[in-house]
């Protein structure tokens, strides 16, 4: 086909319609010039293009993946497609078939720097950074600049691989050259915080707050979680846990798979008399997971948790009998709380150390009542009870924990290794302590 023939002449001036309709924001309008023009040209790859792009607009994933599939099949080479196809395979959680489509685009066209900057993004959304730091070093090897957002996440794989340096430089080339860009300082402080630099971090952190003063709540918890363990305080949990509620449960469960709820019930069941029904009290309820697994057991639930917006969530519940908002020791004392069965689960690496805790779920607990928890494991290797781990979380030894027991009254009855969730893919080992009275 020709520009001068007919059918030329007719798809180019619907293609130009199309355009001006996109241009003024009549997608519909634009929508029904590409059909036309694709009608004249069913061949033409820029017209399946143009016609997907328009759909992405109007939000019409499903037409517009299948247009941008026609396009790529056309027009296996072209980088712009392969990317619009990429992400509108993420759209539909198609995730695998965006990284198989740009493994075989950047192998059809090697050295693609469009194409292997999609890559990467989507090997850093599934924090794979060992495959996507590869694909981006690949990338700076070619000598390409391409862009800060994805520099930034080159310098968070960086991080994750330990090498910490060089993710420190290149934020701050990043920084020198893009002074205004807010994420670039939130990530030049964490970066500064994993090599102990911390008046560099709070200066960073400070420069992003400036930038974003909106989102000061973010800059103030993110200083806490990276300056050191005297920052994981109520203020720190209580801002992080608002922030992160809505999507919090899809996260855990489907990301990280977390079980440990379920883990804790099946360590507690020997304990546990058959048929008959206890007060439990979740110590750190957050959205409330462990009270869809307690309930079956519970004649009274009983929450508590600093983050208002995760009790929310878990009253959407309905689970609780009662929710408390605020520090679990002292929400404890201050209502003279009493219970059969205490669990604390995901809550202990936000504390370091847990005398406070061991103390007052003793003083809750009824004689012979059952206290449960899990906390990340930290090695008997290591010269302290406890300590801030990579990801600033705190872990525990599993002997600061039978020492606190013996220390305070409880027998130990289980205390032993179990995935918590997975990092990364990865098995994070934790334990499982259960105690009683």
């Amino acid at each position: 086909m020709t520009e001068d023939s007919p059918v030329g002449n007719d798809f180019a001036s619907q293609m130009i319609e199309g355009y001006g309709c996109t241009a003024r924001d009549e997608f519909f309008a634009a929508v029904a010039c590409f059909k036309k023009a694709l009608k004249h040209a069913p061949c033409e790859a820029e017209g399946w293009v143009a016609l997907g792009r328009v759909l992405i607009k109007l939000g019409l994933k499903d037409e517009a993946l299948e247009a941008m599939q026609r396009a790529h099949a056309l027009a296996p080479a072209r980088s712009g497609v392969a990317g619009d196809l990429a992400r509108l395979y993420r759209w539909h959680g198609k995730d695998g078939e965006a990284e198989e489509m740009l493994r075989a685009f950047i192998e059809r066209v090697p050295g693609n720097v469009p194409g292997m900057c999609e890559l990467c993004h989507l090997l850093a959304a599934q924090e794979r950074w060992r495959e996507a730091a590869e694909v981006a070093q690949e990338i700076f090897l070619l000598g390409a600049s391409p862009g800060v957002d994805f520099s930034i996440k080159f310098s968070m794989a960086l991080i994750w691989l330990q090498r910490h340096t060089e993710a420190v430089a290149l934020l701050e080339n990043l920084a020198w050259h893009n002074a205004d860009h807010a994420d670039t300082w939130l990530h030049l402080g964490r970066a500064y915080a994993t090599i102990g630099a911390i008046e560099k971090a709070r200066k960073a952190f400070d420069h992003y707050m400036a930038l974003k003063p909106d989102d000061n709540m973010r800059g103030m918890v993110e200083l806490a979680e990276y300056t050191g363990p005297s920052g994981l305080g109520s203020e720190y949990v209580r801002g992080l846990f608002n922030m992160i509620a809505e999507h919090f449960d899809d996260k855990l469960i489907s990301v990280l798979g977390y079980k440990a709820p379920t883990v804790m019930r099946e360590a507690l069941g020997p304990f546990l008399e058959a048929g008959r029904r206890y007060d439990v009290l979740d110590l750190g309820c957050g959205t409330g997971l462990p009270g869809l697994v307690f309930k079956s057991c519970a004649k009274s639930l009983v929450g508590i948790d600093l983050s208002p917006a995760m009790l929310n969530q878990a009253r959407q519940r309905r689970l609780y009998d009662k929710l408390y908002t605020g520090d679990i020791v002292d929400v404890m004392k201050e209502n003279g709380l009493e219970t059969d069965i205490a669990v604390v689960v995901d809550v202990l690496p936000y504390i370091g150390p847990l005398e406070r805790l061991f103390e007052a779920v003793h003083g809750a607990l009824r004689p012979g009542g059952l206290f449960a928890l899990t906390t990340e494991m930290l090695s008997e290797n290591a010269g302290v009870d406890y300590a801030l781990n990579l990801v600033k979380r705190f872990a525990h030894k599993q002997s600061y924990l039978r020492r606190l027991a013996t220390r305070h009254g409880y027998e130990v009855l289980v205390c032993e290794d179990f995935t918590l969730r997975l990092e990364s893919g990865l098995p994070v080992v934790g334990t499982m302590f259960v105690a009683r009275k």
